[in-house]
């Protein structure tokens, strides 16, 4: 009679501990965090997660406790909140709020969306700050991104500005997911085209868009078909930093209509009220050329001076890209070993993004360095 009576009260105690899994089933607040409930033969909802997936599909179909309880283990996120608060400053997302009754572990929100990449190829619309539902103290937590700055980003580039994410969600009538190549689509419309996996694309702030990257096709043998499509890439801004073998090849559609790209920088002109820092080499890009390159090649003949002060630096070397990414102390060796008259008397270094004066001297050479270094970011002239 007695181990009847204990036999009884075990019974009764263990139901009293599992009645919250029972209300916790009904109100869905039950999700996968260690220690929460004991259920299935005293198997929590990690001790199920890390059995494979065939065991954990078995226990999720067989066991109903546990697809209420651990809904996360069983795919089933339908007890869960959608959408997120729909701004930052929600009192949401307080520090004492318990994220994990409404919504997912690592439920990530994410606001303050801005435009990145230092290309047109590499624009990206991200977030800034965001909170996450964190899986261990079920609460809130801030996370927010530093941009990484572009030194020379191209004319009109939207860097840092606002802007609104790609949609990740497919039109009515798709699979929520992209399904896979030759996958079974017997459930949907035959002829159906869903796209997915959508980027920026575009090379003018107006002309940007959310183009799919990859499309499936419910094809009559009621399997899906997969295409997939390389976005278009923007024809560059930027020269080639020496004259070579690109201005043999077609400019179309690499770099951009009338790019004008010019090279070998010398000191030209007679007399110093003449003198000028002109190119000898210049290249334009012309998309209505269709000989053998769309390059167009002028040059600048070698003017013949009768009579010339001996100081003046004729055909002397003005510019000097070969230094670009050397030390300060190299460069400026290099550019007063290409003076064989003498006539450069000033050459000064600079911080890039800095001020200076704006007068004009053929004697002085500015060179200019990144901020905390003595490395040189932009190509010197004469000025």
């Amino acid at each position: 009679m007695t181990s009847l009576l204990l036999l009884f009260l075990v019974t009764a105690m263990v139901q009293v501990l599992l009645l919250p899994s029972v209300v916790g089933a009904a109100t869905g607040v039950f999700q996968d965090k260690a220690g929460d409930i004991d259920i299935c033969k005293a198997k929590t909802c990690n001790d199920i997660k890390s059995k494979n997936t065939e065991k954990q599909k078995k226990i999720c179909k067989e066991n109903k406790e546990v697809q209420s309880s651990c809904p996360q283990t069983c795919d089933d996120v339908s007890v869960f909140k959608k959408e997120c608060p729909s701004k930052i400053t929600s009192s949401k997302f307080g520090q004492e709020k318990d994220c994990s009754k409404k919504y997912q572990h690592n439920r990530q929100c994410d606001y303050d969306y801005r435009y990145t990449g230092c290309t047109w190829d590499e624009l990206q619309c991200t977030s800034q700050q965001g909170y996450t539902c964190d899986y261990e103290s079920s609460t809130w937590n801030l996370a927010t991104t530093m941009i990484e700055q572009c030194d020379d980003p191209p004319k009109d580039f939207p860097f840092d500005k606002e802007c609104t994410p790609c949609s990740d969600v497919p039109v009515e009538g798709c699979p929520e997911k992209a399904p896979t190549h030759q996958e079974e689509c017997s459930d949907f419309e035959n002829g159906l085209t869903c796209e997915y996996n959508f980027m920026l694309t575009g090379c003018t702030p107006n002309g940007l868009l959310c183009s799919p990257t990859s499309y499936f096709t419910c094809e009559q043998d009621q399997l899906w078909q997969e295409w997939t499509d390389s976005p278009v890439r923007c024809p560059s801004d930027k020269c080639p930093t020496t004259t070579s073998s690109e201005f043999g090849m077609p400019c179309q559609p690499t770099y951009q209509d009338g790019l004008e790209c010019k090279y070998g920088y010398v000191f030209t002109g007679c007399t110093e009220e003449a003198l000028a820092c002109l190119p000898e080499e210049s290249y334009s890009c012309d998309y209505d050329d269709y000989v053998s390159s769309d390059w167009l090649l002028a040059t600048v003949d070698r003017q013949e001076c009768f009579s010339i002060s001996i100081d003046l630096p004729l055909w002397q070397q003005c510019s000097w890209p070969e230094v670009l990414e050397l030390p300060y102390e190299a460069a400026e060796s290099i550019i007063r070993d290409s003076d064989t008259v003498g006539y450069l008397t000033d050459i000064v270094m600079l911080v890039d993004g800095g001020s200076y004066t704006e007068d004009y001297s053929f004697h002085r050479v500015r060179v200019f360095v990144k901020n905390n270094t003595d490395i040189v970011v932009a190509i010197p002239m004469v000025g």
